[in-house]
């Protein structure tokens, strides 16, 4: 009982009690040994509300908490237990644990956890599939702690059990969404980049491609200036307005524009790109880009143009002379006419007169029709696309002769007239075999 010190302390004593009789038994005084057992006391109530908390925890927690005696059976299952499997307490309670909850398929692999964990081997956390009361499979995480006497034995073992089936599931949808998603990437036909602080992170194949590059490790951590031209078409700096396109996307979401880039051997192109914020760090987000290679595009729109321009001078131009300049100079925005001329087949003599002729090497006017190639294309009305080791491949073959200096490269199209030849158009290069292509 407690009792009360004359300094106002409270404390605890334990006090044993003796009742002393004289010779006549009666009664003379009461003896008594009082202990002071505050100390132990306080030990107690520790322990009481320390056991108290321990069980509350128990109950209480997330997690499965089961214990197991030594032969594999369950002492004690919280509630926890009983919504992770569906057993409840009364249910559980004197089950062993590969009747109660492990699938037979993985019994033997639970069996020797359990020998590590009672041989002190390991054991501490395992991930096993388990079954529930209704027979459905899921996956947990195990943490086993050994419970130990006053002498060290071990009596049993406690378990905390968390059920990751659903974070599992929801890595497999991440995994396959993030597998998609890079199929995606690197199975584009366009470039695609991904860009970190205004610089390449990441790219796929099609980038390599269309820029020329054989390694990732090549567009790696450059700015998208580095593959571009000093300055785009309107005369701005490449770098300054790069950064700026990347500041709108960031402060919009997304931004699309045209550019100017620039291959590894030096050629520029031109590009649609459409960059997109891809998350919501906002110092320094991942931004999500496309570059479309539209050369072809323009020079669509360029041939177009041309054949516009050609068709509408060719109403308003009286001289052929001056009508073959205007070509001339329509044609050289999208091909090389420095060495260019038109010719004409004169059926009675059989002659090529060609009245408007720029060449570097040559200057000829006026020749025959027969062995040459530009009469070959007049004969048979086809355009033709020659090397020179082709062109010599018909000397050979005694279908052209050599006429005029040999050229690297020679493109020939007939012209026409109710589908009958009656004249070409020609260019040539002397020094350069990549100047043309089908």
């Amino acid at each position: 009982f407690k009792i009360l010190t004359k300094k106002g302390k409270v404390k605890w004593i334990q006090a044993n009690i003796h009742v002393i009789r004289n010779e006549y038994n009666k009664i003379t005084h009461i003896q008594g040994i009082a202990e002071d057992i505050t100390e132990r006391k306080k030990t107690e109530e520790l322990f009481f509300i320390s056991n108290q908390r321990l069980k509350d925890q128990f109950n209480n927690t997330p997690l499965a908490s089961i214990i197991w005696d030594l032969n594999f059976r369950v002492l004690e299952w919280n509630d926890s237990a009983q919504r992770i499997f569906g057993y409840s307490a009364k249910e559980a309670i004197g089950k062993h644990g590969t009747d109660l909850i492990v699938p037979k398929e993985v019994v033997g692999d639970v069996n020797l956890v359990w020998k590590k964990l009672i041989s002190e081997k390991g054991g501490s956390r395992n991930t096993n599939k388990n079954i529930t009361k209704s027979g459905k499979t899921i996956t947990c995480d195990w943490y086993n702690v050994r419970l130990k006497d006053a002498e060290g034995n071990i009596t049993g073992v406690a378990s905390l059990v968390d059920d990751i089936s659903v974070n599992i599931k929801a890595k497999v949808l991440l995994e396959n969404s993030e597998r998609k998603y890079r199929n995606i990437f690197e199975k584009s036909f366009d470039a695609i980049f991904l860009l970190k602080d205004g610089l390449i992170v990441d790219s796929n194949n099609a980038a390599l491609a269309i820029f020329g590059y054989k390694y990732k490790s090549e567009m790696m951590n450059i700015s998208p200036a580095v593959i571009s031209p000093e300055n785009q078409a309107n005369e701005e700096n490449s770098l300054a307005l790069a950064t700026l396109h990347i500041k709108n996307t960031i402060e919009v979401g997304s931004s699309r524009f045209f550019w100017t880039h620039r291959r590894k051997n030096g050629s520029n192109f031109p590009a649609e790109v459409t960059l997109t914020r891809i998350n919501d760090e906002q110092d320094n987000p991942l931004i999500h880009g496309v570059v479309i290679d539209i050369s072809e595009k323009v020079k669509k729109e360029q041939l177009q143009s041309i054949l516009f321009n050609i068709s509408k001078e060719a109403l308003t131009i009286d001289s052929i002379e001056e009508f073959s300049l205007f070509i001339k100079n329509e044609l050289h925005k999208v091909i090389d006419t420095s060495n260019f001329y038109i010719a004409f087949l004169n059926e009675r003599t059989n002659m090529i007169i060609a009245p408007y002729v720029i060449d570097e090497k040559d200057d000829l006017t006026e020749f025959p029709a027969k062995g040459s190639l530009t009469g070959h294309v007049i004969n048979t009305n086809k355009p033709l696309f020659v090397s020179r080791n082709e062109h010599k491949e018909l000397i050979r073959k005694r279908i052209v002769n050599q006429v005029g200096k040999p050229a690297k490269i020679w493109l020939g199209v007939p012209l026409k007239t109710n589908n009958k030849g009656f004249g070409a158009m020609v260019v040539q290069s002397y020094n350069n075999k990549q100047a043309y292509s089908k």
